[in-house]
């Protein structure tokens, strides 16, 4: 995908976040930039203004494998300030499970129209999905413990740019794997069993108690 065809979609909200941000003091100039992407359901509908059935997968200009799919996602960008708590949308994507080559490209894309405005982003962040942890290995970023990488560098200027996992979701990834798989082993023996959370569960429950954790049976089931 050439980055003349996913410009557009940028473009048009980016004038207005440049605008807001020349305003602003100069230390709210350096930013997170989050993307995640949301469901949405699939419909067709049609646009009397623009004469056309919207909610296909859309990337900009760029050709798709198939135009007549329904769009399931939004991805979504933003440009949140380190120093501050405003959060910008500068673009989203109609799209299905969106290819990491795609997303590295959107990701670098972002980069540099944001570095072109005076804005510079330092941080990358995104959830655990394996499309992300791909995206990101496509950046030059390494997640390998044994041989970690946490940073690449930006696309059109000399600086690196860090990427982070949202904490969030990889807790609730930890999670659903230990309910899913029973036990987990560690490197020394240790066991960690899913047993001993709803053993836990079960006992502040016939004591009629409520304890900090905020364990309840829907979170168990």
């Amino acid at each position: 995908m050439k980055l003349a065809n996913i410009r557009r979609l940028f473009s048009w909200l980016f004038m207005d976040v440049i605008q807001v941000y020349s305003q602003l003091d100069d230390d709210l100039l350096d930013c997170s930039l989050v993307l995640d992407a949301m469901s949405i359901r699939k419909y067709r509908f049609y646009d009397v203004q623009s004469g056309s059935e919207l909610d296909f997968i859309d990337y900009g200009s760029a050709a798709v494998e198939d135009p007549d799919r329904l769009a399931c996602e939004a991805l979504v960008f933003l440009l949140i300030p380190f120093c501050g708590s405003m959060k910008f949308p500068i673009a989203y994507f109609l799209c299905e499970q969106t290819p990491s080559q795609v997303q590295a490209e959107l990701i670098r894309t972002a980069l540099t129209l944001t570095a072109t405005s005076g804005i510079q982003v330092r941080n990358v962040t995104c959830d655990g999905c394996s499309s992300n942890i791909a995206t990101l290995h496509l950046l030059g970023c390494s997640l390998d413990p044994r041989d970690p990488k946490v940073a690449f560098h930006h696309p059109s200027f000399d600086y690196d740019v860090y990427a982070s996992l949202d904490i969030c979701h990889i807790l609730k990834l930890a999670r659903n794997a230990l309910a899913s798989m029973d036990s987990f082993v560690t490197s020394d023996n240790q066991q960690i069993s899913w047993g001993y959370i709803r053993s836990l569960g079960d006992l502040w429950q016939l004591l009629g108690l409520k304890f900090a954790n905020k364990l309840s049976s829907p979170h168990l089931q």
